[in-house]
């Protein structure tokens, strides 16, 4: 009955706004059109007779629209309207309808359901003999596995691998030896070994001998790469003196005993 009335309040309002508008237009047409044209009552009821049909089907057309975007309104307001109880239907292990009291819920709903708990039976641990003890331990225990895995880092080695290596991949590598007196040989040798870390694998081969293995460097890159080394050197200690030798693998396929010779030899070793 409400929606009713509601919509009969709208549709009443549009046909008293609508006769107000139409009997406005009529006013003003009779009080200056018709004495101004001369205009006949056949041509005026002529004029009517077609109009009123039109303005008829504008406010049936009005009408319809307004019920009918009303309707959707209210369906999307229906739609989105949540159910009885559904805000506290969390709080209710039976949700119903409304009822009267129903606000106030029942103290049998509100209370847990509270299950029994059985508490498990203890669990009997029986003594096991050293035997099986001893048994159960020899099969955890991996059998054949090396404690410790020990990697030869001698200068031969090392230089054999990496040789190796760059005739495999195609790479180039030198080997610089640098041979400096007992008074200067720290001097220069430390110096050399700390700041060549990172581009070589330096070894002490004894008689004042220090081997710098340059894998991925040829002769002249490994040169410029020492330059400034050199000059740092010469600056910090102005009497200290060295002799140096390089030998690069150049793209041939050779051995580390060859390797060494050419080092020597351009060192002045031999």
């Amino acid at each position: 009955m409400a929606e009713s009335k509601h919509y009969g309040r709208q549709i009443v309002g549009s046909l008293v706004l609508t006769i107000i508008i139409l009997g406005a237009v009529a006013t003003l047409f009779g009080m200056y059109l018709i004495p101004k044209y001369q205009i006949s009552r056949e041509q005026i009821y002529n004029v009517a007779v077609k109009v009123f049909p039109l303005v008829i089907g504008l406010v049936m057309i009005q009408i319809g629209t307004m019920v009918a975007s009303r309707r959707d309104e209210d369906y999307a307001d229906e739609v989105d309207k949540l159910p009885p109880n559904a805000y506290d239907k969390a709080l209710y292990r039976e949700p119903k309808d409304d009822q009267p009291g129903a606000g106030k819920a029942n103290p049998a709903q509100q209370m847990p359901v509270v299950h029994p708990v059985v508490a498990a039976s203890p669990v009997q641990t029986e003594a096991v003999s050293p035997a099986v003890q001893v048994s159960q331990s020899s099969i955890a225990t991996p059998v054949g596995v090396p404690e410790t895995e020990t990697i030869d880092a001698t200068f031969d080695t090392i230089l054999e691998n990496e040789l190796k290596s760059a005739q495999d991949l195609d790479y180039d590598l030198t080997l610089m030896l640098v041979k400096a007196p007992e008074e200067s040989h720290n001097q220069v040798v430390s110096k050399l070994s700390v700041l060549l870390d990172k581009a070589s694998f330096p070894f002490d081969l004894g008689d004042g001998t220090e081997a710098f293995i340059f894998p991925f460097y040829n002769q002249a890159e490994t040169e410029e790469l020492i330059k400034p080394i050199e000059q740092e050197i010469t600056q910090e200690n102005p009497s200290a003196t060295w002799t140096k030798g390089f030998a690069s693998r150049n793209g041939r396929v050779l051995d580390t005993e060859i390797l060494v010779h050419e080092a020597q030899v351009a060192s002045g070793s031999s």
